[in-house]
Formats: structure tokens, sequence, C-alpha cells
């Protein structure tokens, strides 16, 4: 009885030493196949998103708009300027028509008649193009524009020393929008934006 005894305490120690000294054959291997220094289980100099390629890892240059994401960031650069809109190329992309200026961009305020599309709608607009914009809105939010009706056909005709009166004319329609309490603020503020944008246009 003593021998056997003694034979299985001596079985149990020779596999517990076993046991500690046996490699774990399924712990996970760092792989490196690009050879950049970054690998598949994030040892080295980091965790590499695509491992067939040297180019692509943690830090490497992105090339916007390509669909690639270079520096495993998990997404493409389509958005240079930082405007927080998006564009599928520098200048004459979509929605962001210009991303290389932060500047430009849909709902960015418009400068009349400077040959630059802030807004990205329609391209630039001429002082009149602008008022017929003004009215429209104004007619479809239910704000009458009796001060600035007559403008557009101001500045269709072929006198520019009648310009300027437009600039009286749009401090009218201005002074009637302040003073008209039915109008929310919100949409005040946008045509009283509109406005002062022509006027500047004009040189008022």
């Amino acid at each position: 009885m003593k021998s056997f005894v003694y034979l299985f305490t001596l079985a149990v120690l020779i596999f517990t030493l076993s046991v500690a000294i046996i490699p774990n054959t399924h712990a996970e291997i760092s792989i490196d196949v690009d050879g950049d220094g970054y690998t598949t289980d994030g040892t080295g100099l980091g965790l590499d998103c695509d491992d067939g390629n040297v180019a692509i890892h943690p830090g490497a240059t992105e090339i916007p708009y390509d669909g690639i994401d270079q520096d495993c960031n998990s997404s493409d650069l389509t958005d240079v300027d930082g405007d927080t809109y998006a564009s599928n190329q520098d200048v004459g992309g979509t929605p962001d028509c210009n991303d290389t200026n932060p500047a430009i961009h849909p709902g960015a305020t418009e400068i009349i008649g400077d040959g630059i599309d802030q807004d990205c709608k329609d391209g630039d607009k001429t002082p009149v193009q602008a008022i017929n914009d003004l009215i429209l809105f104004a007619h479809d939010n239910k704000v009458k524009t009796s001060p600035i009706d007559s403008a557009v056909k101001i500045l269709n005709d072929k006198n520019k020393s009648n310009d300027k009166s437009v600039c009286g004319k749009l401090t009218a329609f201005v002074n009637h929008l302040k003073a008209d309490k039915k109008i929310s603020s919100s949409l005040k503020d946008t045509l009283i934006q509109k406005s002062t944008a022509i006027k500047i246009a004009l040189g008022c």
C-alpha cells in the first residue's frame, strides 16, 4: 500500500512539473508579414490594420478620397480642411465643393459677386440673383417684401447710377423686419443676413 501511495504521489509530481515547463502552443503568435514594424497582435510598434501592405499602418501618411485607411484610424480622410463637411475630391467635390478652404462648405455665408461659391450651391450669385432669391425666400415664409419689390427692375436697367438707390430699399426692408413682431427671431436673422450680404455687394 505504501508503495502504491509513493508511486501515485510521484506520478502527480511529474505531471505537475511537465505542465509547468511545456510552452502554450495555443498562444497568439506575433506576425509582421510586410515588415513595417507593426504586427497583427499589436506588439512591436502597434496593431497593423493591413499586414499585407507596408504603406498601411498607424501613423502612415493618409491619402484623402481614395477609400483606403492608410493610417489605421478606421476611416479614409474625406475632410482635409477640417470644416466638418466631407468631400470626394479637393476642389469641385461634393458635398464640400472646396475641401482646401474651411470657409467654403454647404451653409456657409455667401459673398455675393466675388466669383466664389462659398455655400456650394448654384455657383456665385449676382446682386440681382441674390435679391430674387431673397424675395422668393421671404414669400415662401409669408413675409412681405414691398420695400424691395422694385429693386430687381432698378438693378436691371442700364443706368448704374440708380443702383445705389437699392441700398435704401434694402435698409427699409431690414427696418420692416425688425419692427414686425410676427416674424420669428431665426427667420428674421436669416432675412437680415441675406439683405446685408446684398448691401455689401452693392457697396452700400
